[in-house]
C-alpha cells in the first residue's frame, strides 16, 4: 500500500513537470517566432529609403499582432520602432532604430 502511494505521488509529480516543461518549451518557441517576426520586418524596413518610412507610419503587419511607428526626431531624423505582441500576458516585443538621409 505504502509503495503504491508513493508510485502514485511520483508519478502524479512527474506528470505535472512534464506539463510545465511542454508549456515552457511551447512559449519559448513562440518568443523565438516573434522574435523573428519583428527582426525580418525591421530588417524590411532598413532597406527602405527613408523618404518611404513615413508612409509606413501607423500601420500593422501579422494579422495586426506587429506594429511599425516612424516617429520623427529631427527633420533629418527619424526613430523607426517594431513592436510585436506575441503573448497578450506579455510585453510586447519592441525593436528600435534611428534612421538619417545623410
Amino acid at each position: 500500500l505504502i509503495s503504491a502511494s508513493l508510485f502514485l505521488i511520483i508519478t502524479i509529480a512527474f506528470s505535472s513537470l512534464l506539463r510545465l516543461g511542454i508549456a515552457s518549451v511551447n512559449s519559448v518557441n513562440k518568443l523565438n517566432k516573434a522574435i523573428f517576426k519583428t527582426q525580418s520586418k525591421m530588417d524590411e524596413l532598413n532597406a527602405k529609403p527613408i523618404d518611404q518610412l513615413e508612409m509606413l507610419n501607423v500601420t500593422t503587419f501579422s494579422n495586426g499582432q506587429g506594429k511599425i511607428m516612424v516617429i520623427p526626431i529631427l527633420a533629418n531624423l527619424k526613430k523607426v520602432q517594431v513592436s510585436y505582441l506575441w503573448d497578450k500576458k506579455k510585453i510586447p516585443i519592441v525593436f528600435e532604430t534611428f534612421r538619417s538621409d545623410e
